[in-house]
């Protein structure tokens, strides 16, 4: 992701966020260069399949900054669980972003991989946002 400034005041810091399982994601930041001239700035990201939809903002003392929504296509394959009925993983069919949520709402782990260690899940279910998907449910038996 890539994207250009003018007339910076302060070297402030960027927060990029990208827009996935129905929220908005922190999903890194950069320090500005506070700099009066054009000042250049990219930032890697990863691509879920389908639509991604990303913002920037900077907060300073009148308040939050947003910038425009900017959205890129991707040509990334869906990715797929392998089995909802897990023992000791979660498998995905490709690396991904992803977070496992309890059944009573508790944020259980998230990261990215192509895997996710059950080992040390108790039994029932598990709500998994992963790619572009929210809330596919597994079951540890």
């Amino acid at each position: 992701m890539e994207w250009t400034t003018e007339k910076e005041s302060a070297p402030l810091t960027f927060v990029i966020e990208q827009f996935r399982w129905n929220k908005w994601i922190k999903v890194g930041e950069i320090k500005g260069q506070g700099k009066p001239e054009t000042c250049r700035y990219n930032f890697p990201v990863n691509l879920h399949s389908g639509m991604n939809t990303f913002r920037i903002y900077q907060m300073d003392y009148k308040g939050q900054h947003t910038s425009d929504e900017y959205k890129i296509e991707s040509t990334t394959p869906e990715i797929k669980i392998k089995s909802l009925k897990i023992s000791n993983a979660i498998e995905f069919s490709a690396i991904t972003d992803y977070e496992v949520v309890s059944e009573f709402g508790t944020l259980i782990t998230s990261g990215r991989g192509p895997s996710i260690d059950a080992s040390k899940f108790f039994k029932g279910k598990y709500y998994v946002s992963y790619d572009n998907k929210v809330g596919a449910i597994v079951e540890k038996k």
